[in-house]
């Protein structure tokens, strides 16, 4: 007998909870953050010298940092476009201000150890808009899995053979097929779900999905566009479009699993110099990492603290 939706989502939630209880424990990331933290410091003390002469020689291009910051903006305009659809795709169609300000909101919770506090507070928000928390928890998984499912299939699909030190071996081979068969179980995904029956009773929209894969893809390739101007806006030589989507789309994805660190801080940014080595000096490979990770901290919160106003204005007017 099929499982239910209910009881797949309880077996999920008890594995799940087995690997929080372990990753959670204190001394797990206390020992893994002091690890991670150290061998960030050795890497800066260790190029120190390099690093110094890096950041005197850089030059700003004003008008391609500018683009560059406008098309993060654009980002994260897409990605909550991606929230709307998945939602949609529930029957649960709000508006998109309404979208923008869980998105927004919860987003604030990434930065606090362990990432529950992000994936919790967009399920509370969505609560109050009218969602159950049942349906809010399952367009969260299906959001992650989409996400990062696209993330992966991007990164294998166009990480460079020199990037990994294996040049062009079966492996490379292997992982650009992997990649070629995620895309097509994102390709077909919602057509599969609006076929199985168990399945129309929660998703009764699953087309809307399309929707949804199409501005997440869009969030992926324009946050690799503005990485690349922000390089040729510090003077750096540029690199090919597809080699910085693999360089993007790897970091985010080792950023996420490793759990334990707020927005994957550190880790993002050594996968990007180890990444990108091949292309740029380490030094410069870091002090663009750093720069970026500071863009994307600077917009994104300059962009809640906006939806948050506006929210809050409109709330206000409601009750006059």
């Amino acid at each position: 007998m099929k499982k239910t939706l209910r009881e797949i989502y309880n077996d999920l939630k008890k594995i799940a909870l087995k690997i929080f209880k372990v990753l959670e424990n204190v001394w797990v990331k206390r020992i893994a953050t002091i690890l991670i933290i150290a061998f960030g410091i050795y890497l800066l003390y260790s190029n120190f010298r390099t690093l110094q002469d890096s950041i005197a020689s850089l030059s700003l291009n004003i008008s391609q940092a500018v683009f560059s910051s406008a098309l993060v903006i654009l980002t994260f305009i897409l990605n909550i476009s991606s929230w709307k659809f998945i939602i949609a795709s529930f029957g649960y169609d709000h508006k998109w201000r309404d979208m923008a300000y869980v998105q927004m909101i919860s987003a604030i919770g990434k930065y606090i150890p362990g990432k529950i506090w992000n994936y919790s507070s967009k399920i509370y928000l969505s609560h109050q808009l009218g969602m159950p928390g049942s349906i809010a928890s399952l367009a969260l998984i299906v959001e992650i899995l989409m996400t990062y499912v696209i993330g992966a299939c991007l990164f294998l699909i166009f990480v460079p053979p020199s990037s990994l030190g294996v040049g062009n071996s079966g492996l490379i081979i292997i992982m650009r097929i992997v990649g070629v068969l995620l895309g097509v179980l994102i390709c077909i995904s919602p057509l599969l779900v609006s076929r199985i029956n168990w399945t129309k009773k929660f998703f009764t929209n699953p087309l809307k999905l399309y929707l949804s894969i199409f501005f997440r893809i869009g969030v992926w390739v324009f946050s690799s566009l503005s990485f690349s101007l922000l390089l040729q806006a510090l003077g750096f030589s540029p690199i090919n479009l597809l080699t910085l989507i693999s360089v993007i789309t790897g970091s985010f994805f080792i950023g996420f699993i490793v759990i334990f660190i707020p927005d994957g801080l550190l880790i993002r940014e050594t996968i990007m110099v180890v990444l990108l080595q091949d292309f740029i000096s380490k030094s410069n490979a870091s002090i663009l990492s750093i720069i970026f990770r500071g863009q994307l901290v600077i917009l994104e919160l300059v962009i809640i603290l906006i939806v948050f106003l506006i929210y809050k204005r409109r709330h206000q007017e409601k009750r006059i």
